[in-house]
């Protein structure tokens, strides 16, 4: 029974976010944008939205992949047809708006709220200097793109 409640703990603790990862740094695996510029760029000029994958290792949080699932989109916005919780490494999101404008609506920012920790932005044209990165608050984020 001890063993079932550190479970019931540790998933309760994440669900409430209680056991934030602490980092001062936020890289971004340049695999990982070509990705996000690629697939922004075939879904133009529909938004597309995918599930960023991390791990905070020596402060620094490390965005090495991409999970897409399904998801529904149109010419103004795109949300997943079933958010799948149980991707545990997921730290946040990713999706693109057709526009050049990068800033978070408001439907980005209740998204936000209950999507992870950080999330990326990427505008019209879909290059990597059209990536920016937000907290669940909607605040801007620093972050770099390396091998």
């Amino acid at each position: 029974m001890e063993q079932f409640s550190e479970k019931l703990k540790k998933i309760l603790l994440k669900f409430l976010m209680l056991d934030t990862p602490k980092f001062s740094k936020i890289i971004l695996k340049k695999e990982v944008a070509e990705n996000i510029c690629e697939f922004a760029k075939q879904l133009h000029p529909k938004e597309f939205v995918a599930i960023i994958e991390g791990k905070v290792k020596d402060e620094q949080l490390r965005i090495t992949d991409l999970y897409y699932q399904e998801f529904v989109s149109s010419y103004h916005s795109a949300s997943f047809s079933n958010f799948l919780p149980s991707v545990a490494s997921g730290i946040g999101t990713v999706h693109s708006h057709p526009s050049s404008n990068t800033k978070p609506s408001n439907a980005d920012l209740f998204f936000f709220s209950k999507k992870g920790l950080i999330h990326f932005i990427i505008g019209f044209p879909y290059t990597e200097e059209n990536i920016v990165c937000y907290d669940f608050n909607g605040n801007e984020l620093v972050f770099s793109i390396n091998s």
